[in-house]
């Protein structure tokens, strides 16, 4: 392809910026964490995506082939990854909205629940959320094979696989930092209980979705 850089940060970009788990995550870290803490998380989010690509290129994708039995396993561990993620999210908005009946019944007001989470756990949250996203290394074995092959240069590769690092990093970045300005962070903070029970419901079905996608998957591997 005569303008790689070009057509893998096209294609990647659009694909960050489409909603998904990590989207739900961003948000979820954005409301409940500080942008120290949010920031790390879409580091974490981004060194799951660089992961993937570096598999990728190193043809990782190639063993799946050979042993079809792991992509399930990996499908169903990613699966309910997301549901734990899905079930703590619920919890903390159920959590949040306890404490807003308790404590201001009448006024209104947005105490926040603190969320007890350091820095090392908010990146590797962020980094197993995408880590263990099944689709992933399907989405960048078909856009690698379009730019890469088996002769290309490993500069060419370690270039392509920053340029998606980077593309990453700046939108996961940068959505955090901008969720976490005064004024939208005090309308986050008022619809807090809400946003913890969507994101939770959204990574709630991402799971159920990836654990039946692997759990038949596996199933009709086994079969005679």
């Amino acid at each position: 392809m005569e303008y790689p850089f070009l057509f893998i940060g096209l294609t990647h970009l659009m694909a960050v910026i489409s909603p998904g788990p990590d989207a739900a995550l961003v948000m979820r870290n954005s409301t409940c964490l500080s942008p120290r803490q949010a920031l790390w998380g879409a580091v974490g989010l981004s060194c799951g995506i660089l992961t993937h690509a570096i598999l990728v290129l190193a043809g990782v994708t190639l063993l799946l082939e050979q042993y079809p039995l792991a992509k399930g396993i990996l499908q169903l561990l990613g699966g309910f990854y997301l549901l734990w993620l899905g079930y703590q999210s619920l919890i903390e908005g159920r959590a949040h909205h306890n404490l807003l009946k308790s404590t201001a019944p009448d006024n209104g007001l947005t105490t926040a629940v603190a969320v007890s989470e350091t820095v090392t756990t908010t990146w590797v949250r962020g980094y197993m959320t995408n880590l263990l996203n099944p689709k992933a290394i399907v989405y960048f074995a078909s856009i690698m094979a379009s730019v890469v092959s088996p002769s290309s240069s490993l500069v060419l590769k370690s270039l392509l696989a920053l340029e998606i690092f980077m593309i990453s990093l700046l939108w996961f970045g940068g959505m955090s930092q901008a969720l976490t300005i005064a004024a939208i962070q005090n309308k986050l903070q008022q619809a807090r209980t809400r946003i913890l029970y969507f994101t939770g419901t959204v990574f709630a079905i991402a799971g159920v979705v990836i654990v039946i996608q692997g759990a038949t998957f596996i199933f009709r591997m086994l079969l005679p």
